[in-house]
């Protein structure tokens, strides 16, 4: 379950269960079905800045392709079997990188137009890829605290040493790749700085489960969500992690927000968000007269945070500074699992 869009909101992409994907442009306002002609799970999805082409990777090595001057969306070799689970590329969509299970990784480059495997050294499932815009430096985490590490200079896969044998679930890091964080089982907070070259655990102050990790592009400030509601904020001026309320006890799943960090939500459980304002410091539950059942997995949005979208089990939910509320647009549709 995932999605991407363009920075302003005009376009996004959602990909889930049974090969499903849908597209939202926001002259219509509303999500509509595009054929993927598969039924094999799509598990993540990144594209080009521009939204000109557009990539799914998921179970059975599957891996998609759309561009916008054929207007479809067509199946790629990947030359695997296993499982794709995150995606990740060059802001110009000429080098994109795809993990999964196994410690497959695979690379595409537009000179190509191939996919092809690249040694990891690893046979740890791999959960989350994240990297520089430039595509130059990339960090991929999963099973067992492993963390792998690409630089364009060697051109090769290392392994860094994490400290830790936690499932790592998720990687987030300022866009110039200085800096880096993974979270994930029991709590774990993993930082990364190119100066010293080391991951260093920080301490957390929870053995909680950390389900996802979300910052401002300069990484100032981090956000870290887990079980039980469980809510983390990280600043530079004081080089921790603090617990923040978060106004439920629902487990929360996934976090956005602006790219300055002024905004932020979360989603999880029993169709619930939450959001943060640095204007209020706090953590409000945002309901909306909207009822749902659904947990939401995943949240995405504009980089100024003036639109969003949550997605669950049934539900597209989006929310606009306009009307400062969150309405449902997609219902009844269960391609998240």
């Amino acid at each position: 379950m995932h999605i991407w869009g363009l920075g302003t909101g005009a376009q996004l992409w959602a990909v889930g269960d049974s090969g499903i994907i849908l597209h939202y442009p926001s002259q219509t306002g509303r999500w509509e079905t595009q054929t993927s002609s598969i039924t094999n799970s799509l598990n993540s999805i990144f594209g080009s800045s521009d939204g000109a082409q557009l990539w799914a990777v998921g179970s059975r090595g599957t891996i998609l392709h759309y561009s916008t001057e054929t207007g479809h969306w067509e199946m790629l070799a990947s030359g695997t079997t296993n499982d794709l689970n995150s995606i990740f590329g060059s802001s110009d969509g000429t080098q994109l990188w795809a993990v999964g299970s196994m410690g497959t990784i695979l690379h595409y480059t537009a000179q190509t137009r191939r996919w092809e495997v690249e040694a990891s050294g690893t046979t740890n499932y791999l959960r989350s890829i994240f990297g520089s815009s430039d595509g130059t430096q990339l960090w991929a985490v999963g099973n067992g605290g492993g963390i792998l590490h690409h630089s364009s200079q060697t051109g090769r896969w290392e392994a860094q040493t994490s400290g830790t044998t936690n499932i790592l679930t998720s990687i987030f890091g300022s866009s110039d790749g200085m800096q880096m964080w993974t979270v994930g089982f029991s709590g774990v907070i993993l930082h990364y700085t190119a100066q010293t070259g080391r991951w260093e655990t920080q301490a957390s102050g929870t053995t909680n489960l950390l389900f996802s990790i979300f910052g401002s592009s300069d990484g100032t400030q981090l956000w870290a969500v887990g079980f039980s509601g469980m809510i983390l904020h990280y600043t530079a001026q004081t080089g921790r992690w603090e617990n923040q309320p978060s106004s439920t006890v629902n487990n929360l799943f996934s976090i956005f927000g602006s790219s300055d960090g002024a905004q932020m939500w979360a989603g999880g459980g029993g169709g619930v968000i939450v959001r943060h304002s640095s204007l209020t410091s706090s953590w409000e539950t945002q309901v909306g007269g909207i009822p749902s059942a659904g947990d939401f997995q995943l949240i995405f949005g504009s980089s100024d945070g003036t639109q969003l979208w949550a997605l669950g089990n049934g539900d597209i939910l989006h929310h606009s500074s306009l009307t400062g509320r969150w309405e449902r647009q997609l219902p009844l549709i269960d391609f998240l699992d």
